[in-house]
């Protein structure tokens, strides 16, 4: 009766050590879940900005080229004024015309050669800002993958404790039967103890 009792603890004990090692990976993965989807709110809150920012980049560097490619239009328009005028084309003032139309060029020049400047400018920030969006964005993919994957190892390891619970129950076990066979373990071994004393005193008295 004993070592029945106790063999049956022993496998009852093995069920209830894997049910606790169970639950312990799915809470370990339940947090884990939590800090991916925190994660991934973050990413996407960033994703949001930096998209923001590079439509804006987007829409200031179109600015900027189209102000540029009009200066250019201008500047080019007066140069061929200018070279008319030099060259006798037009009789009217023509060298004092020519010198105003120097100084416009040169300045012309001067603002086209700021606005290439800041083209230049706009464009590399929309460079770097468009890789660093691509990089949050593959961060993103990876962190959603790992989510998303751990959301299929809880569900999975949900299952595997189900089925623990269903073997456990196929075998007849509940807290109650738990009690109760460790009451009968306790009356077996008193029965074992009591024959083991009696004939202990059987001994000694065949001895007197």
């Amino acid at each position: 009766m004993e070592e029945e009792v106790a063999e049956l603890d022993k496998e009852l004990e093995k069920f209830r050590t894997k049910i606790q090692l169970t639950n312990g990976n799915i809470d370990e993965e339940k947090s884990q879940v939590a800090a991916s989807r925190e994660e991934l709110q973050n990413l996407r809150d960033s994703l949001e900005d930096k998209r923001g920012q590079v439509n804006q980049l987007e829409n200031d560097y179109q600015s900027v080229k189209t102000s540029h490619d009009a200066m250019q239009a201008t500047l080019g328009n007066s140069e061929e004024l200018l070279q008319t005028l030099l060259t006798g084309v037009s009789t009217s003032n023509s060298g004092n015309t020519g010198g105003g139309y120097m100084g416009q060029i040169a300045e012309a020049k001067a603002r086209l050669a700021q606005a290439a400047a800041k083209e230049e400018q706009n464009h590399l920030k929309l460079s770097m800002n468009e890789k660093e969006l691509k990089a949050l964005e593959a961060k993103w993919k990876e962190v959603e993958k790992d989510a998303h994957q751990g959301q299929q190892n809880l569900v999975r390891m949900k299952g595997e404790l189900d089925r623990l619970k269903r073997q456990l129950s196929e075998c007849g076990w509940s807290t109650e039967q738990q009690q109760q066979c460790e009451v009968e373990l306790r009356t077996a071994r008193g029965v074992v103890n009591e024959r083991m004393e009696a004939g202990t005193i059987l001994i000694l008295l065949d001895k007197c």
